[in-house]
């Protein structure tokens, strides 16, 4: 049975960035709009959800793209953020906690920049070959993030930038 959280329980973060007993927190946009990232001071455990990426086992880390709020910039940004907290490990959606953290966003950085600029200058066909070919066409992975969805929020991204750009903004 599926029940509601106790409301007493429910904390409202205000603002883009504060601390709860042991917790630091941060609004960090990029992958979704409304996304927040934690770190427990105590741990050094870093919760990151899917701003950290998609990651199983050995495996490559792999940015989740689906539409509607894929922002690669402000991804870029929420990723340095969550790096200067320097964390002693990242927990991710899909699939566990890793303790290369450094390692694992500056690969997630690069990997979201290439695969925004292949989405951009590529068909969804072909992008969907490119998640194919990155994640050895694993099962894990396309559960976690199925490849046909992941052109879908960069090819939105690459519209609305343009958009952006021609009512003179950036």
């Amino acid at each position: 049975e599926i029940v509601p959280v106790a409301a007493e329980k429910v904390m409202v973060l205000e603002g883009e960035a504060g601390s709860v007993d042991r917790f630091r927190w941060a609004y960090t946009p990029g992958h979704a709009s409304h996304h927040a990232c934690y770190l427990d001071d105590e741990t050094g455990i870093a919760f990151c959800g899917d701003v950290a990426g998609v990651r199983i086992g050995d495996g490559p880390t792999v940015p989740p793209t689906p539409p509607p709020d894929i922002d690669v910039e402000q991804w870029v940004a929420s990723m340095r953020l969550v790096a200067s907290w320097e964390p002693g490990a990242l927990a991710v959606t899909h699939f566990g906690t890793y303790t290369d953290a450094q390692e694992q966003l500056a690969t997630l950085e690069a990997e979201l920049v290439r695969l925004a600029e292949f989405a951009r200058t590529h068909d969804e066909a072909a992008y969907v070959a490119e998640i194919d070919r990155l994640t050895g066409d694993s099962p894990s992975y396309f559960s976690a993030m199925p490849p046909d969805t992941l052109y879908g929020g960069l090819s939105r991204y690459w519209t609305k930038k343009a958009e952006r750009a021609e009512m003179g903004g950036t």
